[in-house]
This record gives structure tokens, C-alpha cells and sequence, in this order.
């Protein structure tokens, strides 16, 4: 029988706690609800009715948000005296005042979201057991899967295909233009998200790409364009953020050209790298749900 188990985790500080409390004896941390995880908070939309006609104006898809997810969980504790049932409700107590992850098993799906905890005790409490309620509050209301969807990009080979520079500035010639050996095996990948809605792309390139690189979604031509040098020190690009980071040194002015949109819900998105040199381009996305 497969269970559910949630735990919260904060660096090297983690709790578990079980979805039920088994038929034996069993001592420790334990679950009774889950509320506010299954579904999508309260929207966040302007919009005003007419005063002089039927209904308000029409929305579009891009301007339906959600506010904070509140998620608020039925809590059990059962132990051997009363002791140890307070330090496993002083465990709970230990995630105060931090930014916590809170990581869902339900099957053979596992998702987490980020936030901040207030917890309150039941004021029944003896040396079998007690019970309270533990609210994490979420500002970002997206829930991501654990597991990643990578695809690994390598550059074209050093006689062709790279991306076209200036002769004298060596400054990216636009519009981009690339070698005849620019898309080839190896040259491109293919990213999935499951989720319920599109999924952000987060981007790692390393090795030796002197000339920068740029990926070009396959299916709509978007394309994001890196001029800085690549070295062995990892460069990583958020697609959500518009931002590239070195060793958490902000390098986003390498950035030339940024069109790139998320991975759709249900769906993939294919990529073909353009650079000389050598390395990898890594591009990922997680399943993602609100």
C-alpha cells in the first residue's frame, strides 16, 4: 500500500510526517488533512463590471493570477511518555522564523513549495499523544515537482555551425546568423512538463564556448541569445527572472536577445544550441502546478 507522507525541511534540519497513523502503535509525527494543497488560491484579477451593461470586460489568460497559497495541515503526535511528545511538537517549533520547504509524496507524485510556518497546539495534550494545526503560508502559490526534466546540448564541432561575429568588434552580428553545421545530432533536446500549468526554464551552460552561445526554441524561433564568455565556471540563466548569474555574480549583460516563454502545461518544448567550442548546455524544467 503506497502512502502519503509530507516533510518539512529546512538545510540539514528535517521532519516526516505519515499521511495515517498505522494500526500499531506507532509513535511520531502524523498528518489528518491536507487542506489548500489541491487547489488553486484565490485569484487575483482586475476587473470592473459595467455599470450600464451586462457582465464586465473580458480577460486574458495572461492577466488570471493567484494570490499567496495558504496550506493548512491536521496535525497528530503520538509517543511513548510525555516527553517525547514534546520534542516532537519543539521539532515542529524549530521551523519558526525561517523559509521552509514543504515536500508532498502522494503515489508516485512528489511536489514542494516554499514558505513560512505558524503552528498552534490543541490544548489537550498528555503523555500518549496531542494534537494542532500548522499553517505554511506560500508566497509564490506554484507547486513544483522534485523531479527535473533535463535535456544536454553540446556545441558544433570546431569547422562550422557556430554563431557569426563581427571581424573586427567580435560583438554578435544581427540578426543572428549561424554556420551550415548549426543544428545537427547532438545539437538539440527536448524538455517535458507534465503540470497543470506552463513551467519556467532554467538554463546551465560550462566549458569552453569563448563566443557566448544562443538556443533557439525550435517549434516558435524564440531564441535567447548569451554573448559573455562560457568557461568551466557555470553560467545559469533563469527564464523567470531574465537573469544570468556566475558564481552568484549578476551577468545578465551578457544577455543580447531574451524570447524565451516557459514549457506549456501538458507539453515540450524542442532546442538546438548554436556555439563553437566545447561543453554542455543544460536546459530543465519542473512539472508545475498552481
Amino acid at each position: 500500500m503506497e502512502r502519503k507522507h509530507l516533510t518539512l525541511s529546512y538545510g540539514d534540519q528535517s521532519i516526516t510526517l505519515l499521511g495515517a497513523i498505522g494500526e500499531q502503535a506507532e509513535t511520531g509525527l502524523f498528518f489528518s488533512s491536507l487542506d489548500g494543497w489541491y487547489s488553486t488560491p484565490q485569484t487575483k484579477v482586475d476587473s470592473t463590471e459595467y455599470e450600464t451593461a451586462n457582465g464586465a470586460p473580458q480577460v486574458t489568460d495572461d492577466e488570471v493570477h493567484y494570490a499567496a497559497r495558504t496550506v493548512t495541515i491536521g496535525v497528530s503526535v503520538r509517543g511513548n511518555d510525555r516527553d517525547a511528545v514534546r520534542s516532537s511538537i519543539e521539532s515542529i517549533l524549530g521551523f519558526a522564523q525561517k523559509v521552509i520547504t514543504v515536500t508532498v509524496s502522494d503515489a508516485k507524485i512528489e511536489t514542494y513549495a516554499t514558505g513560512y510556518v505558524a503552528y498552534t497546539s490543541d490544548a489537550h495534550m498528555n503523555a500518549s499523544g496531542a494534537t494542532g494545526s500548522l499553517v505554511i503560508v506560500c508566497n509564490d502559490p506554484q507547486r513544483y515537482s522534485t523531479q527535473q526534466s533535463v535535456g544536454t546540448i553540446v556545441p558544433t564541432s570546431s569547422n562550422g555551425g557556430g554563431l557569426v561575429f563581427h571581424s573586427t568588434t567580435h560583438a554578435l552580428m544581427w540578426p543572428l546568423s549561424f554556420g551550415s553545421g548549426a543544428i545537427r545530432t547532438g545539437n538539440s533536446c527536448t524538455i517535458y512538463n507534465n503540470g497543470t500549468i506552463p513551467s519556467d526554464i532554467t538554463i546551465t551552460a560550462s566549458g569552453n564556448m569563448p563566443e557566448g552561445f544562443a538556443l533557439t526554441n525550435l517549434a516558435t524561433g524564440e531564441q535567447l541569445v548569451y554573448g559573455g564568455m562560457v568557461t568551466y565556471q557555470p553560467v545559469t540563466l533563469d527564464v523567470f527572472d531574465g537573469a544570468a548569474f556566475i558564481a552568484g555574480v549578476d551577468v545578465s549583460r551578457s544577455i543580447g536577445s531574451w524570447d524565451f516563454s516557459g514549457v506549456p502545461a501538458k507539453g515540450s518544448c524542442s532546442f538546438s544550441l548554436q556555439a563553437s567550442g566545447t561543453g554542455t548546455v543544460q536546459v530543465s524544467c519542473r512539472d508545475t502546478y498552481v
